[in-house]
């Protein structure tokens, strides 16, 4: 029985380190992962518009929160506007979309909000920024 607890407690510690090592791989900086989303909805106020992607695989949302001055996204951006415009400011015919994105674990600027817009903080933080999105 000894043994058995013994063996049990090296196998848990094995697969506790492994499980452990992979995520910490994740998370590195500058890693990328390529992820596809479907546009959830896209809204534009007086002042900000707002988005909201979600990774397919993963159900996380991304938003502009996960845009800085790095991420490519023009194109794109340019045709969910457009359509937004052109169905009387309503996203129901870009709603389901899908498009692919390259993501990069990466510090990114954080910023506080006084109402609609946004302040520098100084600030750094490390999360999946959106490198770039495309069909």
């Amino acid at each position: 029985m000894k043994n058995f607890n013994k063996i049990a407690g090296i196998v848990l510690i094995s697969l506790f380190t492994l499980f452990s090592a992979d995520v910490c791989q994740a998370q590195t900086l500058g890693t990328k992962k390529v992820v596809t989303f479907k546009l959830q909805s896209y809204a534009c106020g007086s002042d900000v518009c707002e988005i909201e992607f979600k990774d397919i695989s993963s159900g996380k949302i991304y938003t502009f929160e996960n845009i800085d001055k790095k991420s490519k996204y023009d194109a794109v951006m340019d045709e969910i506007l457009e359509s937004y415009e052109n169905n009387d400011e309503s996203d129901s015919k870009i709603i389901g979309k899908t498009y692919k994105a390259i993501l990069e674990f990466r510090k990114t600027e954080v910023l506080s909000y006084d109402g609609d817009i946004p302040k520098r903080t100084g600030k750094q933080k490390s999360q999946w920024m959106i490198n770039s999105i495309f069909k």
